[in-house]
């Protein structure tokens, strides 16, 4: 099964744990992050 915060060696990406900053490993911009003011 492929989920996209699971790594294939299992490792787990929660972003919603990062600091809305500016980081190059992560490929995501702040405004893409998670914030309460965003809702599903």
């Amino acid at each position: 099964m492929w989920h996209p915060n699971i790594y294939e060696n299992g490792e787990v990406c929660i972003s919603i744990l990062h600091p809305p900053t500016e980081d190059p490993q992560s490929g995501e911009h702040p405004s893409e992050r998670w914030n309460p003011a965003q809702n599903v």
